[in-house]
């Protein structure tokens, strides 16, 4: 009885609050912003072509392996000459290339896999610092981006994809050796016959503890690749893409997940997009991190 007669001292409004509290404990969660950490600034995977008329590369996993790479290794690390090199080593080693083909027909408009696959594929040739690759391009009077400067020399130069690569290589000398780094990637579908809130708590749950160990984590969505750098406390997730915003919304696949039942799930800051947890969770493909 002394149990009921303390209860019936709480005011209704107090129960109320009390209710509320538990009821919206996941509206809040803590803050990881890894945008300190050693990421390029954001930089874009379009680039221009001789009549200065704009292209998209397919390079967004490159740009993704080297914000995680870049953070093991403590400085930035070139997208661009992952992006060209993993191309030519995965090519030749499938047979499907020699290095004699032109640049330009195939490896600025080519691509594909996955973030943990380049960074597989070039880890045995080293890592090129982004600084160098600046330097080396204002060394030959250019101010232009690496996708736009080496597209240039390319078309200029006829250079073979091995001509590309070489170029890569005498921008970057002493490369950075991560031989003992493990890049994963989890696949994040949902198999037949599961319970999809219970996969969701899961797949939140992985980004989570990786976001809580510092790790930044390459998150594929809809046919490409972004960086998860950071959560705020609003439990956004802080994305950093090589679309630029302006493109971002030209793309129907992009602008269509960026509502959700009328209410905006995507917004932008400074460069960076915030994705709600239910835009984030609804279009996950798979993730991939380093595992070091």
């Amino acid at each position: 009885m002394k149990y009921v007669s303390t209860l019936s001292k709480i005011s209704f409004c107090t129960f109320f609050v009390i209710l509320f509290q538990i009821g919206n404990s996941y509206a809040s969660c803590n803050a990881v912003d890894l945008r300190s950490s050693t990421i390029a600034p954001v930089r874009s995977q379009f680039f221009k072509d001789e009549n200065g008329a704009l292209h998209e590369s397919q390079a967004c996993q490159s740009f993704a392996a080297a914000n995680l790479v870049g953070q093991v290794a403590g400085v930035a690390i070139s997208a661009e000459d992952i992006y060209f090199n993993s191309m030519f080593i995965e090519g030749k080693g499938y047979g499907e290339l020699t290095g004699d083909e032109f640049a330009i027909d195939h490896v600025f408009f080519d691509g594909g896999g996955d973030s943990d696959e380049v960074i597989k594929s070039t880890t045995s040739k080293g890592f090129c610092r982004k600084q160098q690759m600046d330097d080396y391009i204002l060394a030959n009077g250019s101010d232009k981006q690496p996708l736009d400067f080496l597209y240039l020399k390319s078309f200029t130069n006829k250079f073979t994809i091995l001509d590309l690569v070489n170029e890569t290589d005498l921008a970057c000398k002493n490369r950075i050796q991560l031989n003992n780094i493990t890049a994963t990637r989890e696949d994040m579908n949902v198999p037949p016959n599961s319970s999809v809130d219970r996969l969701k708590k899961a797949r939140i749950d992985r980004v989570d503890n990786l976001l809580d160990k510092g790790k930044m984590i390459a998150y594929a969505h809809n046919g490409h690749i972004v960086t998860i750098v950071g959560r705020n406390e609003s439990c956004e997730y802080i994305i950093q893409d090589s679309i630029p915003q302006d493109r971002w919304e030209l793309n129907k696949t992009f602008s269509r997940i960026k509502f959700k039942d009328g209410i905006q799930q995507i917004h932008f800051e400074n460069g960076f997009q915030f994705w709600s947890k239910d835009a984030l969770l609804d279009n996950m493909v798979s993730i991939a991190f380093i595992a070091r």
